[in-house]
């Protein structure tokens, strides 16, 4: 396979791939790239479990009281998603665990890496309107998104590794390319990983703790330019006061 086997074949195991990031990313066709990829490459069996199918399961997202009509969004108890999240993966095996709530539920264990995938605002309110979210609904994830909050709520659940990878442009086969090589690099030992599957924790891309050592993860360059960044964030959230950000 490329980038390395880690599959941990002949072992009780466990092999997590989170993919998260938020609503209209393209998380579900990554990871069904993702495990495409991995089957032409004979290393079958890798598990697609949806954080938002298990909530569903688990009737959370019908809960009583929990939506809320004004941002068309319905809140979801996270202690009992996560009990249910764990309850799915209990079972040795390998899996790409795919939501945006995926970080505030999945554990550590086992979690080979995290990829945060971010896209363009400009884009995701184009899907936003395909979906036909109400323009509260999009403008509060275009801002979510331009803000990093599910890229930096994911670098704070310590996963063993976690990188981010911009989907802007680009199709979901690449996207998994590029994500499986990092997880290769990571089950050899590259860079700060020792060889065994799971890489030691990994510091988030502004930290100064790196030393020196390979992270994985790419450049987001929507997020790169700061006028152009700035620009962004009064056309999507008009009340946005500038300065530096």
């Amino acid at each position: 396979m490329d980038g390395g086997d880690i599959s941990g074949e002949g072992e009780e195991f466990r092999r997590i791939i989170l993919i998260t990031g938020t609503p209209g990313v393209g998380k579900h066709t990554v990871a069904r790239a993702l495990q495409s990829r991995m089957e032409q490459a004979g290393d079958a069996g890798w598990q697609i479990v949806d954080i938002n199918e298990v909530a569903r399961a688990e009737g959370l997202l019908d809960a009583a009281g929990g939506y809320d009509p004004a941002s068309d969004t319905t809140d979801v108890d996270a202690n009992t998603l996560s009990d249910a999240a764990r309850g799915a993966l209990a079972a040795p095996g390998r899996y790409i665990v795919v939501g945006h709530l995926a970080p505030y539920v999945v554990p550590a264990d086992d979690v080979i890496l995290a990829a945060v995938l971010r896209r363009n605002p400009y884009e995701l309110i184009r899907v936003y309107e395909e979906r036909e979210y109400s323009e509260r609904k999009a403008k509060e994830n275009a801002g979510a998104e331009m803000l990093g909050t599910i890229s930096f709520d994911t670098y704070a659940a310590r996963y063993g590794a976690t990188g981010q990878y911009d989907t802007t442009g680009r199709g979901a086969q690449e996207t998994a390319r590029v994500i499986l090589a990092d997880v290769g690099r990571l089950c050899r030992g590259g860079g700060s990983g020792d060889g065994d599957g799971l890489a030691p924790q990994s510091a988030s891309p502004d930290s100064s703790d790196t030393g020196g050592t390979w992270e994985p993860g790419e450049r987001i360059g929507w997020h790169a330019d700061k006028t152009s960044y700035e620009k962004m964030l009064r056309d999507i959230m008009p009340g946005w006061p500038g300065g530096t950000v």
